[in-house]
């Protein structure tokens, strides 16, 4: 039996070789590395994996248009691990974000602090 699994850039994979759990499975892994989140889903929705792991939003937009898979499972960042980076002269003297980003931020801020 092999378990088809979509990866991005290797770093689920790392973890689960590094931790030695993959060692004694009865089954194998047929990993596939993908560059982001868009293909792993559309590999998902094919029938060419068995599962995969993907952002929230990613996960969610393919799902509300109708693709038939399933969340299994989750996980929490912390807010303190994550950046937002912008290119210079996006934000002003103050380090605000500027009208375009505002409203966005705000949200990331407060689902950050949750």
């Amino acid at each position: 039996m092999t378990l088809r699994v979509g990866d991005q850039k290797g770093g689920n994979r790392s973890l689960l070789e590094i931790s030695g759990y993959a060692k004694d499975l009865p089954y194998k892994i047929e990993w596939s590395e993908f560059p982001a989140a868009a293909p792993i889903l559309e590999a998902l929705n094919a029938g060419a994996l068995d599962v995969g792991y993907t952002g929230d939003l990613s996960f969610l937009t393919v799902y509300a248009a109708g693709a038939p898979i399933k969340a299994i499972g989750g996980t929490r960042s912390d807010a303190r691990t994550q950046a937002i980076l912008v290119r210079a002269g996006f934000a002003d003297q103050d380090r605000r974000p500027t009208s375009r980003a505002s409203a966005w931020l705000e949200r990331a801020a407060a689902g950050a602090s949750s």
